[in-house]
C-alpha cells in the first residue's frame, strides 16, 4: 500500500518510494546532491543500470545496438542518448521483443535514440505526468510509435517516427500536451490526439500516411472528451499510403488520402496549416455514426462541435495513378470484406478530393471564406470572426505545473500485497494507464472489448491474468498482446477483477 512520508517542508505525499524521490517530487526539481549520471556502453545492460539508478538520476547510452526492452518505475529518470560522430545508441527489438521502453514515473525524459523493430510500442509511458519526448528516431516498432498515456504535462518534439501499423504519435487521454516540430510518415495516423483535452500539435511534417492528423474523442474509454486542441502551422500532404491497420481496428477504416479528421471532438482550432494533396479530403468532420464498429456512450457526445478552420492553404487535388488506385482497390475489398463500412459513409469508399468532408450534426462551426472550398456533406460553417491570437493560445510551456501537485502515477503504486480498499484503485489505475490504450468496454480498438474479455472468463480474473502474463495470438484479426508480466501479480489481478466489475454488467445484458 501507499507508505505515508513527511518531508522537511512540513508536506506529506503518498508514494512508494523513498524520501529522496518524496523532494524530488514536492520541489519539481532535481537537487544536484541526490543526482548522478551513469554510462551505459553495449558491453553492459541498460535495464541493469535503471535499476540501480536513484530517483533524479541521468543514464547516458553509448553508441551502439541495445537489444532490450526497458522499464522504468521512478521519478525524474532521464535516458539520454549519445551521439559521436553521426553514430547513434540504438534500441533494437529484433522484430521479436514487444516494446522499446514503458515508464511509469513522473518526470520521465527520453532524448537522443533510434528506436527500431519492436512489436508492440516504442515508447509508451503509462500514467506519469511531467514527460518529455524529444529527439527520437522510431521506425517499425508495431502498434503506436510515440504513445504516452494518462500523463499530465506531456512533451512530445523534434522526433521522426515512421512504419507504425497504428499512430505514429498518439496522445491518449492526456491534458496540457505539446507535439512540435516532428516527421511523421508512413504510418496508417500520423499524429493521434485521442480523449485528451488542451492539446497544441504544432510545426510538423506530416505526410504519406494514410490519415496525417487525427482528433478522436471514441465512446467506452475512461476519458470522456476530446477538446481545446490546436492544430497550428503544420505541413500536412500526400497522406495517400494504403492502410494496413489491424483489420477491424478504428484506424483501419480510415480512407487513403486524409489529411485532418476530427471525430466528435470540440473546440478545435485548425489555423496556419498547408494541407495538400489527399485523395478523400484535406479536412474531415465526422461524427461516431460515420466510423463502423463505434457503440454509442451516453457520456460521449458523438458529434464535432465548434470547430474553427482559418488561415489555413487547403488544396485537395490529385491526379491518380495505377498505385493510387490500387491503394484504394485493397481498402474498398478489405473494408466491404469486414463488413466494415458505417451507415451513410459509402461515398468514403472511394476517393473524391473535397477539401472538407462533414457529416452528422456538428454545430457552430466556422471556416473563414466559405465559397472558397470544395464542400460535401452539410456545410454548417458561418463566417470565421476576428483572426484569433495565436501567441496566446495555451501551450504546456506557458502552463507549468504545480510543483506540488505531482499526481498519483502508476509507478507509486506498491507492488506488496495490498488490503482490500486499494486493490479497485491500483486496477482502476492500471486499466486506464496500460489497458485502454488496446481495449474499449463495448468496441473493438487495438484488442477486443471488455464486453468479449468479460464473456470469456466470467468470475474467473485468474484466467485474464493467466493470459496477459503467457498471451497467444487466438484470432487472425487481432495482433498478438505483448506480455504484461512486468506489472506484477498484484496490480494484473487488481486489473482484472476491475475488468470484470466494469464490463460484466454490458457483457450479461449481451
Amino acid at each position: 500500500m501507499f507508505k505515508k512520508l513527511t518531508c522537511s517542508m512540513d508536506l506529506s505525499v503518498e508514494l512508494s518510494v523513498g524520501l529522496s524521490a518524496c523532494l524530488l517530487y514536492l520541489s519539481g526539481d532535481i537537487t544536484p546532491a541526490l543526482a548522478a549520471v551513469h554510462k551505459v556502453s553495449p558491453q553492459s545492460k541498460i535495464q541493469a543500470t535503471i535499476d540501480a539508478a536513484q530517483p533524479g538520476d541521468t543514464i547516458e547510452i553509448e553508441p551502439g545496438i541495445y537489444q532490450e526492452s526497458l522499464y522504468v518505475d521512478k521519478p525524474n529518470i532521464t535516458l539520454r542518448g549519445i551521439i559521436r560522430q553521426g553514430q547513434w545508441a540504438q534500441l533494437d527489438g529484433g522484430g521479436l521483443l514487444n516494446d522499446g521502453v514503458i515508464a511509469s514515473g513522473a518526470g520521465f525524459t527520453i532524448e537522443n535514440l533510434k528506436i527500431t523493430n519492436y512489436k508492440g510500442n516504442g515508447v509508451m509511458t503509462q500514467g506519469a505526468d511531467r514527460v518529455t519526448i524529444r529527439r527520437l528516431i522510431v521506425k517499425d516498432t508495431g502498434i503506436y510509435g510515440i504513445y504516452p498515456t494518462l500523463g499530465h504535462h506531456v512533451l512530445v518534439e523534434n522526433n521522426v517516427v515512421s512504419g507504425i501499423a497504428d499512430a505514429g504519435i498518439y496522445i491518449g487521454m492526456c491534458d496540457s500536451v505539446d507535439v512540435t516540430n516532428n516527421e511523421v510518415f508512413e504510418n496508417v495516423a500520423g499524429i493521434e490526439i485521442e480523449n485528451s483535452t488542451k492539446a497544441l500539435v504544432a510545426h510538423n511534417s506530416v505526410y504519406a500516411n494514410t490519415g496525417g492528423i487525427l482528433v478522436f474523442a471514441l465512446p467506452g474509454l475512461p476519458r470522456k472528451k476530446t477538446e481545446l486542441v490546436y492544430l497550428l502551422k503544420n505541413q500536412v500532404y500526400s497522406n495517400n499510403h494504403y492502410n494496413f491497420g489491424a483489420p477491424g481496428s478504428t484506424v483501419s477504416s480510415i480512407p487513403p488520402g486524409s489529411g485532418i479528421i476530427v471525430l466528435a471532438a470540440d473546440q478545435v482550432t485548425i489555423t496556419g496549416n498547408i494541407i495538400r494533396d489527399h485523395a478523400t479530403a484535406g479536412i474531415l468532420l465526422v461524427d461516431h455514426p460515420s466510423m463502423p464498429g463505434l457503440t454509442p456512450d451516453p457520456e460521449v457526445d458523438p458529434s464535432p462541435d465548434r470547430v474553427r478552420i482559418d488561415a489555413n492553404i487547403i488544396e485537395s487535388k490529385i491526379s491518380l495513378g495505377p498505385v493510387e488506385y490500387g491503394i484504394w482497390f485493397h481498402y474498398i475489398g478489405r473494408t466491404l470484406m469486414a463488413g466494415n463500412v458505417a451507415d451513410g459513409a459509402l461515398e468514403l469508399l472511394l476517393p473524391k478530393t473535397f477539401d472538407i468532408y462533414t457529416s452528422g450534426t456538428g454545430q457552430e462551426h466556422c471556416l473563414d471564406h466559405v465559397d472558397s472550398y470544395r464542400i460535401k456533406g452539410p456545410s454548417p460553417f458561418a463566417p470565421c470572426g476576428k483572426e484569433q491570437d495565436l501567441k496566446a493560445l495555451p501551450t504546456t510551456m506557458l502552463d507549468p505545473p504545480d510543483s506540488k501537485q505531482p499526481g498519483v502515477n502508476l509507478a507509486d503504486l506498491d507492488p506488496a500485497p495490498h488490503a482490500a480498499p486499494l486493490a479497485p484503485a491500483i486496477g482502476e489505475a492500471t486499466y486506464n494507464a496500460v489497458c485502454s490504450g488496446c481495449h474499449a468496454l463495448n468496441f473493438q480498438r487495438i484488442g477486443p472489448p471488455l464486453t468479449e474479455i468479460a464473456t470469456k472468463y466470467l468470475n474467473n480474473p485468474q484466467g485474464i491474468v493467466q493470459f496477459a502474463q503467457h498471451p497467444q495470438k487466438v484470432r487472425r484479426d487481432f495482433p498478438e498482446m505483448p506480455p504484461q508480466t512486468y506489472l506484477g501479480e498484484t496490480k494484473l489481478l487488481a486489473t482484472a477483477e476491475y475488468i470484470l466489475k466494469l464490463a460484466k454488467p454490458a457483457a450479461q445484458t449481451n
